[in-house]
């Protein structure tokens, strides 16, 4: 009798394998944990987002940040755990920005619709420039902590375990940050 799918597991990820990842940052040992765990990762982000290739964008992603974390990892007590939990929240932040629009195509005036100009383009990149200057001039925990919350999509709860300090620290740190880009953005305008 038939009963579905198969469930998928995860691989568990050894003490020792993940001092190899962590520590002597070994590329076999990590890339046989990702090609054993990636479909299990997809396929839960399949769950939330109902769209194969933006779930293997999410279950890559996460997997990239689990290498950068580098001798962190170690601090981890649950490294599936912390996978789903990555995945989950990366879900969750895709569906919280996703809008559902309807529009009738009548609608739009094929003037309104024009390509930038290569100006507009290259003042875009210059400023992205700037913006890339700047995060990188940050004091390094402040840095951390902004790169942690802001560009990988990390809770304050989950910036604050990484990171070893408390939820306080990483909003100051946020803060912080959030004051010096300002600042540093507005001298180049």
């Amino acid at each position: 009798m038939y009963q579905g799918p198969r469930p998928m597991l995860f691989k568990p990820l050894l003490e020792k394998d993940k001092f190899k990842i962590a520590y002597e940052r070994d590329e076999r040992v990590f890339e046989a944990y990702f090609i054993a765990n990636y479909e299990v990762l997809e396929a839960y982000a399949v769950f939330f987002l109902k769209d194969t290739r933006q779930s293997e964008d999410v279950a890559s992603e996460v997997m990239w940040r689990l290498w950068q974390l580098e001798h962190k990892l170690c601090d981890i007590i649950s490294v599936e755990q912390y996978l789903l939990r990555a995945v989950k929240n990366r879900c969750l932040n895709i569906l919280r920005t996703r809008k559902m629009v309807y529009v009738d195509y009548q609608e739009f005036d094929e003037e309104l619709i024009e390509p930038l100009d290569p100006e507009q383009l290259a003042i875009t990149k210059e400023r992205l420039y700037d913006l890339e200057f700047a995060i990188s001039n940050l004091p390094e925990k402040t840095r951390e902590a902004f790169s942690l919350v802001k560009q990988e999509d990390y809770s304050y709860k989950e910036a604050a375990e990484i990171m070893k300090v408390s939820i306080k620290t990483i909003d100051n740190h946020i803060q912080n940050a959030i004051k010096r880009l300002y600042a540093s953005l507005k001298e180049k305008k």
